[in-house]
């Protein structure tokens, strides 16, 4: 039982070699960009730059949704210790006196 051969996105005629992590296509050998190990094809490749290449003023990596979930997050975990060490206090404070 062979395998049948697997042919690039972009170029039929060419055998797959890789798989895009981005958009999950079989690249060719010449339309691969692998980078640590990572394959990307070209258009996935220049749109991942084009987002980091933008100014930090231009980004929105945590939008609104995202500041305000850091926001609530660590005023939880900050409501939570102050009331651990009130349990604490009132639990530990007829041993103490």
């Amino acid at each position: 039982m062979s395998a049948l051969p697997i042919h690039c996105n972009y170029h039929q005629t060419r055998p797959g070699v890789a798989v895009c992590v981005s958009c999950y296509c079989v690249i060719c050998a010449e339309c691969t960009t692998q980078f640590d190990g990572i394959h990307r094809c070209t258009s996935c490749l220049e749109y991942f730059l084009s987002a980091f290449s933008a100014p930090l003023s231009l980004r929105n990596d945590w939008g609104i949704a995202g500041a305000l979930g850091a926001g609530l997050a660590l005023a939880s975990m900050f409501g939570m210790t102050l009331l651990v060490a009130y349990c604490l206090s009132i639990f530990f404070a007829p041993t103490l006196g």
